[in-house]
């Protein structure tokens, strides 16, 4: 068996204030993580440190695609109830009464999208400047800027104005000012666009699952995009795309529809447990 050790590449994101108005935000270097080249010194090893992103958007407590942001928000437009009175930080969104030492804004949806474009620009920036094949690169860099909007997307529509990290430099970007919203959707259209543009369609030959984010991921997220961006031409287009692929997609039995298989699912997460 090949070894299948994932690097964990995590940086620590402080949130110093929440609020409404336009302020510098301080992001923190991890000092307990060094991440050199070696990390990317071969297509294997690069592979490696985008399963890291991966893993962690769902099988850490505190990733943010591990069902946090489907359950806070739920809670806060009253899709869920909350019978656990006595849990402080859920009991603010729930009452939407949400203070910026809340922990579960500042730990599980700010820093943990923050580690994740931390690997993301860790690994555009590597695989740029490397001397892999351009199939490689392409395909390498393509997931990165995929992770990126994904992040980016999130971010953007829970707390609007946000900092635009673009480099995994901390001294560049712990004293970034919010960008505007415009600003970063158009970030997110331009990586979206790339990644569709480089990323194959093909899905990965293990066990025919879609936890590798390819070119039907892209067009996928980049059709939400123009829907939230009122692009109704573009998204309808992007959304026909994928509806128009009846080999690659079809309805599933109830029993089937969220198996690692299951031709239902554009791009999934892999939990462990």
């Amino acid at each position: 068996m090949k070894n299948k050790t994932i690097f964990f590449l995590t940086v620590t994101v402080f949130l110093l204030c929440l609020t409404a108005c336009r302020k510098t935000i301080r992001i923190q270097p991890n000092l307990s993580t060094l991440v050199t080249s070696q990390a990317f010194a071969s297509p294997g090893q690069a592979r490696s440190v985008l399963a890291a992103a991966y893993f962690g958007l769902i099988n850490n407590s505190t990733g943010f695609a591990s069902g946090q942001i489907t359950y806070y928000t739920g809670l806060s437009a009253d899709e869920f109830i909350l019978y656990d009175i006595n849990a402080q930080a859920e009991n603010e969104f729930f009452q939407n009464n949400i203070v910026s030492t809340n922990p579960l804004i500042g730990v599980n949806l700010w820093s943990s999208c923050f580690s994740t474009l931390f690997i993301a620009n860790s690994t555009i920036e590597n695989i740029e400047r490397s001397e892999f094949a351009d199939s490689v690169k392409n395909d390498l860099i393509g997931q990165a800027r995929f992770l990126r909007a994904f992040c980016n997307f999130y971010l953007v529509n829970i707390f609007g104005e946000i900092p635009l990290v673009t480099t995994s430099n901390w001294q560049k970007t712990q004293l970034l000012p919010r960008s505007s919203v415009k600003e970063v959707y158009d970030l997110i259209v331009s990586d979206l666009l790339f990644a569709e543009g480089h990323l194959s369609k093909a899905y990965s030959a293990n066990n025919n699952e879609r936890i590798v984010a390819n070119q039907y991921a892209a067009t996928a997220l980049l059709a939400r995009v123009y829907l939230y961006l009122q692009d109704w031409k573009n998204a309808e287009a992007a959304a026909s795309g994928l509806i128009n692929e009846k080999n690659v997609f079809s309805l599933e039995d109830l029993n089937r529809i969220y198996a690692p298989d299951s031709k239902e699912a554009i791009w999934q997460l892999k939990q462990l447990n």
